[in-house]
């Protein structure tokens, strides 16, 4: 897995967090299903800086989350 880090603006600070350093803390964590309306980042840019994906960019986006190896 590519080492990824992603931030998060919390109470005006920003917090980093890297993404396999999550899938570690994880592991063991029950899974909970959730709804899709329930997360706000799911419409919120998390990736292309506020200038909207060109096509080459979703493709590649979904070729990660395709290559993608959790260790559950």
């Amino acid at each position: 897995m590519s080492s990824e880090q992603h931030s998060r603006l919390v109470d005006g600070r920003r917090h980093y967090f890297r993404t396999e350093r999550l899938w570690v803390l994880a592991e063991g964590l029950p899974i909970k299903q959730v709804l899709i309306d329930d997360i706000a980042e799911f419409d919120q840019d998390c990736w292309f800086d506020g200038a909207g994906p060109t096509c080459r960019e979703v493709a590649e986006h979904a070729r990660r989350i395709q290559s993608a190896k959790p260790t559950l």
